[in-house]
């Protein structure tokens, strides 16, 4: 509140380039310009893919978290992670251990190579079990990748993101799926050392 002990009587609203420019009175100085500008971010869903190390001569497989941000009412998404297929072998993908919400049948992914997928593509889809929508906290992990460096490949990134080039890019807090919305994206890696 401008005013905490009262009416601040805002007057002159004016909207300069989506910025509300206005006067109000802050109940110790008077009438004083103030002005009001919204956040342009955006609220609808956003993948992030994790960031994690792993060497050439290392055997063990590397797990990559994809976390997810503005999960609120969501009742399907799909999409396809692409990876570098020089530097990295796709060994396979789950959802987060002890989370029901992210088990097959409900999550399903498409294997590189298979059909018209390319090599360096994973398909991905989900949708809410219980035929309604889902929430979960900003952060939370919605699927782990799996797959281990190449012999022989030299240190550097094998970078990881999501796109829409073999299965739409897309989600719907609608239980019909009627039609997606677009998510926002963030890519992340596999640092090779």
């Amino acid at each position: 509140d401008i005013n905490p002990t009262g009416s601040s009587g805002p007057v002159g609203f004016t909207d300069v380039d989506g910025t509300l420019y206005f006067a109000a009175d802050d109940g110790t100085n008077g009438y004083e310009l103030w002005k009001y500008a919204p956040s342009l971010t955006s609220s609808g869903l956003e993948f992030v893919v994790g960031t994690e190390t792993s060497g050439p001569n290392n055997p063990n497989s590397v797990f990559v978290p994809v976390t997810v941000n503005n999960f609120t009412d969501i009742a399907t998404f799909q999409g396809t992670i692409i990876f570098d297929e020089t530097k990295l072998t796709y060994e396979g993908a789950t959802g987060p251990a002890l989370d029901p919400n992210f088990v097959a049948p409900y999550l399903n992914f498409g294997a590189p190579g298979v059909g018209t997928v390319p090599n360096n593509a994973i398909t991905f889809s989900w949708f809410e079990q219980g035929g309604t929508t889902l929430t979960v906290n900003d952060g939370d992990v919605v699927m782990v990748l799996e797959f281990t460096v190449k012999v022989g490949t030299p240190t550097g990134e094998a970078l990881i993101s999501i796109d829409g080039s073999s299965t739409a890019l897309g989600y719907s807090d609608d239980i019909n799926a009627t039609s997606l919305l677009t998510p926002t994206t963030t890519g992340g890696k596999v640092i090779i050392d």
